[in-house]
């Protein structure tokens, strides 16, 4: 917990705070599609790319029960705490298509690249879900759980929703001895639905644009500059409607630099990013549920630099700033930072490649992370800093990588986020991964 509570406790990380063969998060997808690319001549190439996926969730949990008139701590106790049962069956079906032609030709002195094409994404979302009432948990002792006394609740068909966008596009990637400009237009139409409510459709359509300069010196030091617009339809609903499409806007302005001859590289950006839509964790008529924020700023700073040594020694060092604000949206949450982004992010990784017996292939690394301390989306929780220590020992042969990796080395126990309705979430605690991986 943030918070000790009111009897000066501290909930372990270890506490199960739901029931033993309830929970469950069980998801299974399959897809199937194509890709298609013919290339005409030298100038002419055209292409299809096409994919249906079909994927469905099972989510049951009992949790802290935070909101209403029955939330937070039993009345009189420092060791009951209130519980709410959910269990949530989502089913989407999705079918997207895009078709492109492109040409390569010159103009005089300039090279284009030319790309124009057609997208259409459908997306059907349906389900069960537990009817509100009709499921319950008695509260739980943080120090002595006892469990066994809950009532699953009964699951009720979810409207559907469908989710419908079509989008045409152009883009020009012109060159012209040391400079290369991309610009690019975008249309899109996007509907959303929900059958069975008043809550009917919704339609949207936004033209979105983009352009980006760059140019390349002899020293390899690139400089550029970008600007982008977004339009995306958001499938599913929240207990208001039909979500609103996301709509988002980009600067950014940086150097790459790669020395000649060096395996080497040094990026470093800044960027000034504007969302409108953006999803999150809130309350919608009295209840926790998704929310879209009005307007959302994130401002910051990226610098990354890579460096191989030798042929033996790996390292990748990166650090980002953000400086995040919420514009509009509501009254509450105006001019405080977007919940659950630290302002400092910064890593450090090193992998050192040796033989083993005489055997090449071997490899091992270490790296560490840090985040800075992140709030809720209202500035009343503050969730502190952490620095962990991560850790791989692999092999490669041929096709075949074997790898052994340890995450939080040192066991660290420290909370990711915290929400404005109230729940915090702890983050992973030592995991340690084997895998075995096949490339063809």
């Amino acid at each position: 917990m943030l918070f000790p509570n009111p009897g000066g406790l501290k909930i372990r990380d270890s506490l199960f705070v739901s029931e033993p063969g309830f929970d469950r998060f069980k998801a299974e997808q399959a897809a199937i599609g194509y890709q298609f690319e013919h290339k005409a001549n030298e100038v002419f190439t055209v292409r299809q790319n096409l994919r249906y996926s079909y994927s469905t969730v099972d989510y049951r949990s009992i949790y802290a029960r935070f909101n209403g008139p029955n939330g937070g701590w039993v009345p009189g106790s420092d060791r009951l705490l209130n519980r709410t049962v959910y269990w949530d069956n989502p089913r989407l079906r999705s079918f997207l298509v895009d078709t492109q032609a492109q040409a390569k030709f010159r103009t005089g002195s300039v090279g284009h690249t030319l790309l124009t094409g057609m997208d259409y994404q459908h997306a059907d979302i349906d389900g069960r879900r537990g009817v509100n009432g009709t499921g319950s948990a008695a509260p739980i002792d943080i120090i002595n759980p006892v469990y066994g006394n809950y009532v699953a609740p009964t699951l009720g068909h979810v409207n559907p929703t469908k989710q419908i966008q079509t989008g045409i596009y152009m883009q020009d990637q012109m060159s012209w001895n040391q400079w290369l400009l991309m610009v690019g237009l975008r249309y899109d139409w996007s509907r959303a639905s929900q059958v069975n409510t008043t809550a009917g459709s919704r339609d949207d359509n936004e033209l979105t644009k983009r352009f980006g300069l760059m140019y390349q010196t002899d020293i390899g030091l690139n400089p550029y500059i970008s600007y982008s617009e977004s339009f995306q339809g958001v499938p599913g609903t929240n207990r208001a409607g039909p979500l609103k499409p996301l709509r988002g806007k980009q600067w950014e302005a940086g150097i790459k630099y790669q020395p000649p001859g060096k395996n080497a590289m040094v990026t470093m950006a800044v960027f000034d990013m504007r969302e409108k839509n953006r999803r999150a964790s809130g309350i919608v008529n009295g209840v926790p549920d998704t929310v879209q924020i009005g307007e959302a700023r994130t401002r910051g700073v990226e610098v990354e630099a890579l460096a191989s040594l030798r042929n033996r020694v790996d390292l990748i060092a990166n650090y980002t700033y953000l400086d995040t604000r919420i514009l509009a949206g509501n009254p509450a949450e105006v001019g405080k930072r977007i919940a659950s982004i630290p302002k400092h992010m910064a890593s450090l990784w090193g992998t050192y490649k040796f033989n083993l017996f005489d055997k090449p292939g071997f490899s091992a690394g270490a790296g560490v992370r840090y985040f800075s301390a992140s709030y809720d989306g209202t500035d009343r929780n503050k969730v502190s800093s952490a620095t962990l220590v991560d850790a791989v020992l692999a092999y490669d042969h041929g096709p075949v990588r074997v790898a052994l990796n340890v995450n939080n080395v040192f066991d660290k126990e420290y909370l990711t986020t915290c929400l404005a309705r109230g729940d915090c979430y702890f983050g992973a605690r030592r995991t340690v991964v084997g895998s075995v991986t096949y490339r063809f």
